[in-house]
């Protein structure tokens, strides 16, 4: 597993910042889109996606 930062957008003003594991990078955006409730690997708080206007996926090498 990999593990991946992942900018959830829920408006303007309000940007959350998690961890999320993964296969592959490719999978990523995919296990966003397809499932309801993620988990933040850090926290264990479980973020609704229904209520994300939009995401932005980092590497972690990237940060």
């Amino acid at each position: 597993m990999k593990t991946f930062s992942v900018q959830l957008n829920y408006d303007k003003e309000s940007k959350i910042f998690i961890k999320v594991e993964c296969n592959v990078m490719t999978d990523a955006p995919h296990y966003l889109q397809s499932n309801k409730w993620v988990k933040d690997e850090d926290t264990e708080i479980y973020y609704n996606m229904d209520k994300v206007l939009s995401f932005r996926i980092y590497d972690k090498n990237d940060m």
